[in-house]
């Protein structure tokens, strides 16, 4: 499987009117999950159900819905850099203490929303150091300057 990192078609047509307009909203959901070699990614997966069993799990991180593998994006703003013509949507570092739950090859960030079948996958990133083996110490998962994702 090829390194990608890509926005779902279900996300940028939700840019001004579904989902990515929540990104700075203290009312949605978003998180960061981790997934394993087992997801085929495709930008045309809509939700979470599409990567059910290939999110990584042991006895203290469970994947799934409302699992401890999902960890809250807080500290979301969108900015708006005009020198590279984007949108960059922003969030606070990300870890996972102590995990031992098996190789991570690439993260997902979705909006939980009722059930996997209505949570909008909103991106996929293999990029940046994936494959990450857990070996029961501090996954973190840090932002460049344009975000967790940027759209042009």
């Amino acid at each position: 499987m090829a390194v990608s990192s890509f926005i779902t078609n279900y996300a940028k047509v939700g840019f001004h009117t579904g989902v990515l307009c929540l990104w700075s909203s203290t009312t949605a959901s978003f998180y960061l999950t981790l997934l394993s070699n087992n997801y085929v990614p495709d930008e045309d997966h809509n939700f979470a159900s599409a990567f059910s069993g290939a999110e990584l799990s042991s006895t203290s991180f469970t994947g799934g819905f409302n699992g401890t593998m999902r960890i809250s994006l807080t500290g979301r703003m969108v900015n708006s850099n005009a020198t590279s013509n984007q949108a960059e949507f922003q969030a606070a570092t990300v870890v996972w203490s102590g995990i031992s739950a098996g190789t991570a090859h690439a993260f997902a960030v979705i909006q939980q929303s009722g059930s996997d079948a209505v949570s909008p996958i909103i991106c996929y990133n293999s990029l940046g150091g994936f494959p990450i083996v857990t070996n029961a110490t501090n996954l973190t998962i840090s932002f460049t300057s344009a975000g967790v994702f940027a759209l042009q």
